[in-house]
């Protein structure tokens, strides 16, 4: 009968990182132009999440404005 089990039991791992669930709490789309003039409560909300994705390339220009190139 064999009691050495190593030959059968997973490797250990690492804890998962949970960095995901950190949410940020300062107001970072005031760095963009298309957001800047935007209240905490109002991006806080799904209405206005929904309303402003962006979804196409000229919504992206529109939004991060100068901050990238063209190219």
């Amino acid at each position: 009968m064999y009691l050495e089990t190593a030959h059968v039991d997973p490797p250990a791992q690492a804890a998962p990182s949970e960095d995901h669930r950190e949410l940020r709490t300062d107001e970072f789309w005031r760095t963009l132009p298309g957001f800047a003039h935007v209240a905490a409560t109002e991006f806080r909300s799904h209405v206005f999440q929904q309303r402003h994705a962006v979804t196409n390339p000229r919504q992206l220009r529109d939004t991060v404005g100068a901050l990238v190139p063209d190219s």
